[in-house]
């Protein structure tokens, strides 16, 4: 399910960039399909929904008239009550199994299903007896994560190189406290410290991640390009 997941998480990212940079209510709408769609292949891509709140902040925040600030959180607030309404119904419409039914009006949660999530949760968790989980004892939170992450999911050069460029993007930001980015930027670190302090921290659930470092592992690339043809570097920013 992570494949799938993925897929959507991604493609909600680029309407939350969108909501942050431009606010409009169809990037709201279609952030809450994505978001529906991801949570129907595996509902922990709900913590996603937050991406969606910090480009509204974000959209908000870079108004600096008082009137026009106030219009634009009102916008924000609509769209984010959109974003939610659509999410759910995208949610039952492809994951009836969370409900009881028997109609499309029947939403109460499902108890067989609010189990087998519990259930998994507690395997996940180590609160209980789960064979397979003891591969995860002993590892040390963050550290294990990373080193899978650059060793094996992207490959030594590519996991050095993704790194590298998202500190750069990061200092580069910070340096011209610009926020064009911010949202990517948090949402790439978050995730990572997320799911590597798990006490289940597999590799493909940091899947989410990977398209962001592997654009940061581009940017890094182009600048060390333009720097050995003796070109001046270039910026992130205008």
């Amino acid at each position: 399910v992570d494949i799938f997941a993925n897929t959507f998480i991604i493609a909600g990212m680029l309407f939350a960039y969108n909501i942050q940079q431009q606010g409009r209510l169809k990037d709201y709408v279609l952030f809450g399909v994505m978001l529906g769609l991801g949570a129907a292949c595996k509902i922990s891509s709900l913590p996603f929904a937050g991406a969606a709140v910090i480009a509204a902040c974000l959209h908000v925040l870079k108004k600096n008239d008082p009137l026009r600030r106030n219009f634009v959180l009102v916008s924000a607030v609509k769209g984010l009550s959109a974003a939610a309404v659509v999410s759910f119904l995208v949610f039952r419409i492809f994951q009836p199994y969370a409900f009881s039914g028997p109609g499309f009006f029947g939403i109460i949660p499902d108890s067989n299903w609010i189990a087998n999530i519990r259930e998994i949760g507690h395997q996940q968790s180590g609160e209980v007896d789960f064979p397979p989980a003891l591969q995860w004892a002993h590892r040390t939170p963050v550290i294990f994560a990373l080193k899978n992450m650059v060793v094996w999911g992207l490959g030594i050069p590519l996991g050095l190189a993704a790194w590298a460029g998202y500190f750069l993007v990061l200092w580069e930001s910070i340096q011209k406290k610009k926020s064009r980015y911010a949202l990517i930027l948090f949402w790439v670190m978050a995730f990572f410290l997320w799911q590597s302090t798990n006490n289940t921290p597999a590799m493909r659930y940091q899947l989410p991640v990977y398209p962001f470092l592997a654009l940061s592992a581009s940017w890094l690339l182009h600048c060390l390009w333009q720097t050995a043809r003796g070109m001046p570097r270039a910026t992130l920013f205008k």
